[in-house]
């Protein structure tokens, strides 16, 4: 199919409009990819810059698990101390170690 002498002329005429068309889908393409970077940007300073907050538990409230843990710790180390006590003897006196450096001097130069 060859192309007729009046389809010259209205390629001809809309060559110019077409110019600006592909240079507007080539612009839109690089423009689109500025606006995502600038917002990756942008969110990954609010992420920087935000406080993220603790995990919520089923009870709401992460002190009282972490109490929890602690309390089912200090009853295994009860439960172990008890069975050495047993072992050694000692019923009634919990033995008490104290530092001799700790608390007699203060730093108050900061």
């Amino acid at each position: 199919m060859a192309i007729q002498p009046i389809d010259l002329q209205v390629l001809f005429s809309r060559l110019n409009q077409l110019g600006k068309e592909q240079a507007d889908q080539r612009d839109s393409q690089i423009h689109t990819q500025v606006i995502l970077n600038a917002e990756g940007v942008k969110r990954a300073q609010a992420e920087e810059h935000s406080v993220t907050g603790a995990p919520e538990t089923e009870g709401g409230n992460v002190r009282q698990v972490k109490d929890e843990n602690r309390r089912h710790q200090r009853e295994k180390a009860r439960g172990d101390g008890e069975k050495k006590e047993e072992e050694n003897g000692d019923a009634g006196t919990p033995e008490v170690i104290t530092e001799s450096y700790l608390g007699k001097k203060i730093n108050i130069t900061g």
